[in-house]
């Protein structure tokens, strides 16, 4: 017989010893705490470590957690400090929670919601929405936990407290999985896992994986559901939490042996097993042993190993008086004995298991005894006893059967309970509302008549003097328009008299400039053809000369003159003068000719002034053919035809 309920055992019991192991109290934490309270004179502060040893309690010894949070309480209330008072109720009904007091945790929460509600803190507001969520589901009643895990979200996304959405919809993924709502549980998980990341807590997503994974197995989906419990095993490894590894290496064996893999399985449980025993831990021990020796049965192989396992395992449920293993335990040492052929043995164990199983009240243990001793009985041909347990067993199913049956319709009931419950809370609610508003029409109706004649006196009133009012204001609106408009009438015949005597002063400002130019531009044209012409009659007269010095002379003259005329070949100062003149006339040219390069542009401005070809190729120091052609390609890349005078075009540019 392999028995499955085992397998949820073993993680039931490794959730609990993980909680216990990450909230282990710290001894001398609570030990330093209690020395400074014995010394602590101010009531605020004592109130304060009261609270403290409370949360360090809430670890270990609920009752010790509710003792001192009650402390802290009875101390708040006396120096009325409405933060403490809340905290302290708080810690009250996290033991309440913790010893099965759900009823009276769900008092204490809600008395502090409503001071948390007046001091307006949106933040612990939603923590107790979540914690209120964690009672219901706790009561089985699935509706309402959900109604509140969701006005936690709710209140964490409007107010952008997103530190702990993770843990609601972590929540609301397992509730659904609870209710075997399987997509709306993944859809939740894989939210918890977005905030995981987004708040930066990649190594707490273990966990997720590991829901994630469960529901893919209900879904009989069993490779995602491999995939997500190694991812993880993997984060586990990664913060070297041996329970959590222990708790994935169990649920993959379960996966595994459902799906006949049972090498895999046992392997698997061998690691949890190794694990166990490196964390000291003695009820994984017994429990994997267990499952390995089930196994061992079932393929009627090891067996001799499959004892070993069972004795040992024995041992330690017996010192911990672990009945529910015990049972377990001892059905499959029947089955083992059967296997040997040993049937007395078979019985005589089975039975002790029956028997446990009867006496915790465990009706699936005692159906799997009862069949497993009908059979033994009757290989030995009684089947007078054979028969008896075989009744058992049927009723046993039958009670099994009618417990789901109950555990649904209770559901059903609650739920339809609830919701008409919250139907006729809206009616009744519509109704005071209806009353409400009927009550008011009734009272508007008294003085209505009245209020209508004394408006309407009052409003006839207004209406003259508002209308005397507004004829005034409309002829000193038309008195100060008139004034207005006669004062923006001058504005505007000054502001075009001062354009127009600004335009004409530009014109000759311009006028002046381009006369300047072209002075400027004679003059240069005149000094280079002089240094041309004594360059001319210097070289004439360098042929005449024989003696050495005089020749050394005149080279040294010719030097100068030709330095004197690459000086005024740059033209760099009158160039210059032409393009700060011009630059406006640049900027036209650029904008309708985009293509038009620089010299193109100091051409133009050259042509502009009235320039001759020879007076540009005097001042560019080109010949005049050079001009003649650069004109001719200016005039191609504008599209000018040759009618068109450059000079004048340029100069209405």
């Amino acid at each position: 017989m392999k028995c499955l309920t085992m397998k949820k055992t073993v993680i039931i019991i490794l959730y609990i010893l993980i909680a216990n192991n990450i909230y282990a109290t710290n001894t001398n934490t609570v030990d330093s705490l209690f020395k400074i309270l014995e010394t602590e004179k101010i009531d605020t502060s004592k109130v304060t470590i009261l609270n403290e040893i409370s949360q360090e309690y809430l670890k270990t010894d609920f009752n010790k957690a509710y003792e001192y949070a009650n402390k802290a309480l009875s101390l708040a209330k006396k120096i009325n400090i409405k933060k403490s008072i809340a905290l302290s109720y708080t810690y009250i009904a996290y033991s309440q929670y913790r010893l099965n007091k759900f009823e009276d945790a769900k008092i204490n929460i809600n008395k502090t919601l409503v001071i948390y509600e007046i001091l307006n803190d949106k933040l612990h507001i939603s923590k107790c929405y979540s914690f209120i969520s964690q009672i219901h589901y706790a009561l089985q009643e699935y509706t309402e936990a959900i109604k509140w895990v969701k006005k936690s979200i709710t209140i964490k996304l409007k107010n952008k407290l997103t530190n702990e959405l993770e843990i609601n919809y972590l929540t609301l993924g397992a509730i659904y999985e609870k209710q075997s709502k399987y997509k709306l549980a993944l859809e939740n998980f894989f939210k918890a896992i977005e905030f995981y990341d987004k708040n930066g807590k990649q190594k707490s997503k273990a966990s997720v994986f590991n829901n994630i994974a469960i529901t893919y197995r209900r879904l009989r989906n069993n490779d995602l559901a491999e995939e997500y419990y190694k991812k993880s095993l993997n984060l586990y490894k990664q913060n070297n939490n041996k329970f959590g590894e222990l708790k994935i290496y169990n649920n993959l064996a379960v996966l595994y042996e459902k799906q006949d893999m049972q090498d895999k399985a046992i392997n698997n449980y061998l690691k949890a097993l190794k694990l166990s025993k490196e964390v000291d831990f003695n009820g994984g021990i017994a429990m994997s042993q267990i499952n390995i020796a089930g196994i061992y049965i079932e393929q009627n192989k090891n067996l001799d190993e499959a004892k070993k396992f069972l004795s040992s395992s024995e041992k330690i449920c017996t010192e911990t008086k672990d009945n529910y293993k015990l049972s377990t335990l001892y059905g499959l040492k029947g089955q083992l004995f059967e296997k040997q052929g040993n049937i007395k043995k078979s019985i005589f164990f089975t039975k002790k298991g029956y028997d446990l199983s009867i006496k915790i009240n465990d009706l699936k243990n005692t159906s799997e005894m009862a069949i497993q001793l009908s059979k033994f009985y009757k290989k030995q041909n009684d089947y007078r006893n054979s028969l008896k347990y075989f009744e058992i067993y049927h009723s046993a199913n039958d009670s099994i059967y009618n417990i789901k049956k109950t555990t649904a319709i209770e559901e059903i009931k609650t739920k339809f309970d609830t919701e008409n419950k919250e139907k006729e809370l809206k009616i009744k609610q519509k109704e005071i509302k209806v009353l409400k508003k009927q009550e008011e029409i009734d009272n508007i109706k008294s003085y209505a008549w009245l209020i209508v004649k004394i408006l309407i006196f009052v409003i006839i009133i207004f209406a003259i003097l508002f209308l005397r009012k507004q004829l005034k204001k409309q002829k000193r609106i038309s008195e100060k328009n008139k004034k207005v408009a006669e004062t923006e009438k001058r504005l505007l015949e000054l502001e075009i008299l001062t354009k127009k005597q600004r335009n004409e002063q530009l014109e000759n400002e311009v006028e002046y400039k381009n006369k300047e130019l072209q002075n400027f531009a004679q003059y240069i044209i005149d000094k280079n053809e002089f240094i041309t012409k004594i360059q001319h009659d210097l070289k004439k007269a360098k042929k005449n000369i024989s003696e050495k010095n005089i020749d050394n002379s005149l080279q040294s003259i010719l030097i100068d003159i030709n330095n004197k005329i690459q000086i005024v070949r740059n033209n760099e100062e009158f160039l210059a003068h032409v393009d700060q003149i011009n630059n406006n006339f640049y900027f036209k040219l650029k904008e309708k000719f985009p293509n038009i390069t620089e010299n193109e542009q100091r051409l133009a401005s050259l042509l502009k002034i009235g320039l001759s070809s020879k007076e540009i190729a005097s001042i560019l120091h080109i010949t005049p053919k050079s001009v003649d052609t650069n004109r001719y390609r200016l005039r191609k890349k504008l599209e000018l035809n040759q009618d068109i005078n450059l000079h004048e075009y340029f100069l209405n540019l």
